[in-house]
């Protein structure tokens, strides 16, 4: 990846990040690994690098008008955009957090007022009441077994 530099020192906000993320399907709820890069105010992914090399996109987001958000693991996090959320996870909180100062630097909209807490949520196979923990991000509305930082929404 090319980066910038000033007076001998990387900005991030001038970096072009890339590598491999995990995100969440749209239709089919797991997790793909997919290969991502922010580049100016653009995300960009592929199911290869090599695809990615060759400019064959799975997915391709203006962050312009996008904002993030994160999740309760440490390690992800949801870009919003319109009506869409791309929740994606990382290795480590490390590379989670660098990516997710990129995109806060990257995004222009302002970030969305947050709720957190318990609801009970009627299942749609069994009909069973269930206790979740729930965040309300802005239009985002996510659930989760409980509400530990190692749970992935449900």
């Amino acid at each position: 990846s090319s980066m910038l530099e000033a007076d001998g020192e990387t900005t991030l906000s001038d970096e072009v990040l890339q590598g491999w993320v995990e995100k969440q399907g749209r239709k089919v709820r797991n997790w793909k690994k997919r290969y991502m890069q922010i580049m100016e105010n653009t995300l960009r992914y592929s199911k290869s690098e090599a695809l990615f090399e060759k400019g064959k996109f799975c997915g391709s987001l203006s962050l312009s008008e996008a904002h993030v958000v994160r999740l309760q693991s440490p390690r992800g996090f949801a870009v919003i955009v319109e009506r869409r959320a791309l929740l994606l996870r990382f290795a480590t909180e490390a590379v989670a957090d660098r990516w997710f100062k990129k995109l806060e630097l990257t995004t222009d909209a302002h970030p969305p007022r947050s709720l957190r807490g318990w609801l009970l949520k009627r299942g749609l196979k069994f009909g069973s009441w269930k206790k979740r923990h729930f965040t309300l991000e802005g239009d985002l509305l996510l659930y989760y077994p409980d509400d530990s930082e190692n749970s992935w929404p449900l």
